[in-house]
């Protein structure tokens, strides 16, 4: 790659991370003001369990998809190679999500219960199981476009993206009636999930646009196979399975200690709430760079 252009693309993603951070910090401010600090409590509680769904069945296969896209578009016939690329990582996403999401939904209960310690949150769980499967497609056509050079797709797609879901979440929550934090934080999912839609619709138009429908694979077109993909996803997962698995149980227990220094259940939610929509984006400020270099 000249650098030109290496420097043009980190530059794009780094502006578009930049817009999102902004755009992200004026819907805090309004979820906020919406749905209330214990609400943001529960649902930071409710993004861990998901955090740790999206490391088993997205973020390797992620790396995996990219990587190997560029390398499929660095030889022959390089759209059949894309398509054979894409239909295979469709297939590991989809076993890799039926292992994350199977035990989650069947013990939806004993996790609302126990881990957030809100039974009426079980429904949430299962909507994020939805939303999880809706972004692990979004992930798999985000990683093809970056791998074959298309970046600016995909930060127009995720531009569009959070500008839905930001704006579906605060049109539900002043519209509709959530006496409870349970009820908000299923409505600040459904957002989620609806605004997902889109972006799969937005990355599959692209992808058709530069690529076709479908294209017969002739021969076997280098680097598009199973093995490559889990050979590059299987450490990359399991690093983040790890890190996540901590991270989240560091995250779930906090709740239960802060109550047993004596603070109400409601106030250490809100507390949660409050570092998890303020202080902890302003300490990430600096991985808008960061993470537009690494992709």
């Amino acid at each position: 790659m000249k650098t030109g252009a290496f420097k043009k693309r980190v530059l794009l993603l780094a502006a578009s991370n930049t817009a999102l951070q902004a755009m992200g910090f004026v819907y805090r401010m309004a979820l906020t003001a919406c749905a209330g600090a214990a609400a943001l409590g529960l649902n930071s509680l409710v993004m861990q369990i998901y955090s740790i769904v999206v490391s088993v069945c997205i973020s390797g296969l992620s790396m995996a998809v990219t990587a190997t896209a560029a390398s499929v578009c660095a030889g022959n016939n390089a759209k059949a190679g894309l398509h054979l690329l894409l239909k295979r990582a469709v297939v590991l996403y989809c076993l890799l999500w039926l292992a994350a999401a199977a035990p989650v939904f069947a013990l939806r209960g004993q996790i609302a219960e126990h881990a957030l310690g809100d039974p009426n949150a079980a429904g949430t769980l299962s909507l994020m199981l939805l939303c999880i499967f809706m972004t692990g497609l979004e992930n798999v056509f985000k990683a093809l476009h970056i791998g074959s050079g298309l970046v600016g797709r995909c930060a127009a797609s995720e531009l569009c993206e959070q500008g839905v879901r930001f704006a579906l979440v605060i049109l539900l929550l002043t519209r509709l009636p959530h006496p409870e934090s349970a009820r908000t934080v299923f409505y600040i999912m459904l957002g989620m999930t609806a605004s997902e839609l889109v972006s799969v619709g937005f990355l599959s138009a692209s992808f058709i646009k530069s690529f076709g429908l479908s294209c017969g694979v002739e021969g076997s077109p280098r680097g598009a196979g199973y093995a490559e993909l889990v050979r590059i996803a299987a450490p990359a997962s399991a690093q983040a399975v790890a890190s996540t698995v901590f991270a989240s149980a560091a995250a779930l227990l906090l709740p239960k200690y802060l109550v047993g220094f004596g603070m109400t259940g409601e106030d250490a939610l809100s507390l949660i709430g409050v570092m998890n929509a303020v202080a902890v984006p302003v300490v990430m400020l600096p991985m808008a760079g960061a993470s537009a270099l690494a992709s």
